[in-house]
């Protein structure tokens, strides 16, 4: 099991399980990015990540919703 929180332990959230297969040719289970609002997020050059399932996936609390045009130009939210 997988856990984590924000840092006032406000919203967590907790999943079971392994990362979710690939399914595609071009998709990972893993996720390495470089971008300015992950490197700020993160706190590092990158920020890594890992795709699971959303039944196995649960959130505690009430996390507020944030939208922001990322460096590609899309809404990350």
């Amino acid at each position: 099991m997988g856990k984590g929180s924000c840092y006032c332990g406000k919203v967590s959230f907790t999943y079971e399980g392994e990362p979710l297969n690939k399914k595609y040719s071009n998709s990972s289970t893993q996720a390495i990015c470089h971008c300015t609002d992950c490197q700020k997020i993160s706190g590092s050059a990158y920020s890594t990540n890992i795709i699971v399932s959303s039944k196995n996936f649960s959130v505690q609390g009430t996390p507020k919703k944030y939208s922001a045009k990322a460096d590609s130009g899309r809404t990350v939210t």
